[in-house]
């Protein structure tokens, strides 16, 4: 079992490969606000790391941030293609609109980089094993940006769940419940770039942390609706959306566990970002225990033929991973810097980082399922991937 780091061991060592005593030069593939709120800012703090170079099709937006960074001209690309030549770079981030995740991926990989990239990882199940297959051939360290696992609570949660407090599990429930206004998404609210809508976006974050307790989903029974087929541009002209908006679906896991997963932005009252209602619940045989993230730092555990109480969350799982600097004050940007914290101290140290390519591979394979499955009306089985 994994320690409350949630990262993996290993004893490699080499400058890319393995442990590094200079600062790792990240170079951002995409600078849109999750790559400049939670990556960059992370990197940042790290003192573990610099922004080396940054890349994005947005041309305003990358002088805006090559300013904000103090980046000279040269570390400034519209192309990956071309960040990845750059020699400061050791490893990347790739926050760009989904269908490129892939391909900047493995661009990266057969460089040399390690990567993080955010999720989902890919637009199918294809694409995301031959994203693991590369970094796997390159010997890089790989890490899927599935942020929620970090949030004090739920690494406490996982540890609890993995060291039997609760006895066999045997369910789990997922809420993911946000009120946005009927505005246009941009890239995310189209098949095209997205594959997916709130599945792939929201729901995703889910599927992969109930895979980290109680093994891969095999079989599932989606159902997803599209609620607001046009949304508004900020001109007034309207933007057609064809992927999910409300999606559901019931999980089956290996080895007997089922599970109940619900997410939405269209839950008028429930607030927007982490202000939403974000809830997970396990059940085992001996024990139950509840987490909310408005409640980072607590869960509520109740024991057979007792009552749900509140367990507050012990110290070391408030704590950076590795060498990471202090964390943020702030709870909302503290568990998304232990997220880079995690990514970085696995390249300084040559240990596999969590959650990796595998993780995100296996979770693209479920929502994948899920879409086939809303489409035929019928459960489906999920394709394996190791």
């Amino acid at each position: 079992m994994r320690g409350p780091q949630d990262g993996g061991g290993g004893t490699a060592a080499g400058s890319r490969h393995g442990a590094a005593s200079a600062p790792v030069g990240v170079g951002l593939i995409g600078v849109g606000r999750q790559a400049d709120w939670a990556h960059a800012r992370a990197i940042r703090r790290s003192g573990l790391a610099v922004v080396a170079a940054i890349c994005d099709a947005d041309e305003v937006l990358l002088r805006a941030r090559a300013e904000a960074y103090g980046l000279p001209p040269e570390r400034c690309f519209t192309r990956y293609q071309d960040l990845l030549e750059c020699p400061a770079v050791d490893a990347v981030t790739v926050a760009t609109p989904n269908h490129v995740h892939a391909p900047a991926a493995i661009a990266a990989a057969e460089a040399g980089k390690h990567v993080l990239c955010e999720k989902p990882i890919a637009m199918d199940a294809a694409e995301a094993v031959a994203m693991l297959q590369a970094v796997r051939r390159a010997g890089v360290r790989h890490m899927t940006a599935f942020t929620y696992r970090f949030v004090p609570a739920m690494r406490f949660l996982r540890h609890l769940a993995l060291a039997g407090r609760f006895g066999d599990l045997r369910a789990v429930r997922s809420r993911r419940l946000m009120d946005w206004p009927d505005e246009s998404l941009g890239w995310r609210q189209h098949r095209a770039t997205a594959a997916s809508g709130d599945l792939g976006d929201m729901a995703s974050h889910r599927i992969d942390y109930a895979q980290s307790v109680l093994g891969p989903v095999r079989r599932v029974h989606g159902l997803t609706r599209v609620f607001v087929p046009e949304r508004r541009l900020p001109g007034g002209a309207m933007d057609p959306a064809d992927v999910d908006d409300w999606c559901a679906f019931v999980a089956e896991f290996e080895g007997g566990p089922v599970g109940v997963f619900e997410s939405t932005k269209l839950a008028r009252g429930y607030g927007r970002g982490d202000a939403g209602t974000d809830e997970f619940e396990i059940n085992g045989s001996a024990a139950s225990a509840f987490f909310r993230l408005r409640s980072p730092h607590a869960l509520e555990v109740g024991d057979a033929g007792g009552a749900m109480a509140p367990e507050a969350v012990p110290p070391e799982f408030l704590a950076p991973i590795g060498a990471g600097a202090a964390l943020s004050a702030d709870p909302g940007l503290a568990f998304r810097e232990n997220q880079m914290y995690e990514f970085l101290d696995a390249i300084r140290t040559g240990r596999p980082c969590s959650p990796d390519f595998l993780d995100g591979a296996r979770a693209v394979a479920v929502v994948d399922a899920v879409l086939r499955s809303a489409a035929s009306g019928r459960a489906v089985d999920v394709a394996p991937v190791a």
